[in-house]
């Protein structure tokens, strides 16, 4: 072989053995996926600027995502997020596929089938927003029209067929956004990281009695529903426990993250054990991105 021939495959070899890991690109909303121990997904992502939606496979180590196919979609008639009954508005956000009805079970606008979306999710209930039957569906029309749905993601017929050999119940994210925003692993990996500062300073601040570092977590707007209490009237509640300095050990389990348009809402059961009390809570807590930093502005016990 020729020695010039051999040392290119030689330096080509080397280059190939230490070349960094690509930098795969990753929409902004897969966040909500960091938060969860599961590694490979497949997603459906739809974007309302343009009128698409993607099927990707996404795997978080090593991070790797594939576009499997690209969809026209027709979204909502009027622009801007879902927020009431008959706004005839897309919900942007992350949402789960409850069930798929086939063809048969529905009327005939709806075409080859539908996927039921959970919406409204837990955090859009925070968020007061109404509404329902928002789907993934195929059309009786001749003509594909952008923007001429009642608030649902419609697809042409062959693609809702495609789609059912991928998007599962219970199994697939949905996410809905007015436009992708593309961030490599690194710049995910670094906002997850900056709400888990937050987090973790919320709970330590309380096991070990640092009010002030605590009560810092909660912006001006801060509301508890349930005890219809404001920021200062928190603050004077809360003032008051911390002044009883008892031992706490405090943590939560089952939790939940639902991250959408600058919020998170974190639901788990919080375990509170004080040193001659032991207290089991359901608990919403929604965070709001402010000024580049996470706050506090809403803090829930629900039933159960």
């Amino acid at each position: 072989m020729n020695k010039l021939i051999l040392i290119i495959l030689i330096i080509s070899s080397i280059a190939l053995i230490t070349a960094p890991e690509r930098n795969v690109m990753i929409p902004n909303s897969f966040l909500n996926l960091y938060f969860t121990p599961q590694n490979e997904w497949t997603v459906f992502i739809a974007e309302l600027s343009t009128q698409k939606a993607l099927l990707v496979s996404f795997k978080k180590e090593p991070v790797d995502l594939k576009i499997i196919k690209e969809f026209p979609i027709s979204s909502g008639k009027q622009k801007g997020s879902k927020r009431s009954e008959w706004d005839l508005r897309t919900p942007k956000g992350f949402y789960q596929i409850t069930q798929f009805r086939p063809q048969h079970t529905l009327q005939e606008k709806f075409g080859t089938g539908a996927f039921i979306l959970d919406y409204p999710n837990a955090l859009d209930r925070t968020l007061r927003k109404t509404g329902s039957g928002i789907w993934i569906h195929g059309t009786d029309r001749m003509n594909f029209i952008d923007y001429d749905s009642e608030g649902c993601i419609r697809l042409k017929n062959e693609d809702i067929l495609f789609l059912t050999q991928h998007l599962k119940p219970n199994q697939t994210p949905v996410f809905i956004v007015d436009k992708i925003e593309w961030l490599n692993n690194e710049e995910i990996s670094s906002k997850k990281k900056v709400w888990k500062d937050r987090y973790d300073i919320w709970i330590n601040s309380q096991i070990n009695q640092d009010f002030s570092g605590y009560i810092k977590l909660y912006h001006p707007t801060f509301f508890a529903p349930e005890l219809k209490m404001d920021i200062g009237r928190w603050t004077l509640l809360q003032r008051d426990r911390f002044r009883q300095n008892q031992p706490v050990n405090l943590s939560f389990s089952d939790l939940k993250i639902i991250y959408q348009n600058g919020f998170l809402l974190m639901l788990g059961r919080e375990e509170y054990n004080l040193a001659e009390e032991n207290k089991s809570t359901r608990k919403n807590i929604l965070w709001q991105m402010i000024n580049q930093q996470w706050f506090i502005v809403l803090e829930q016990d629900l039933p159960g």
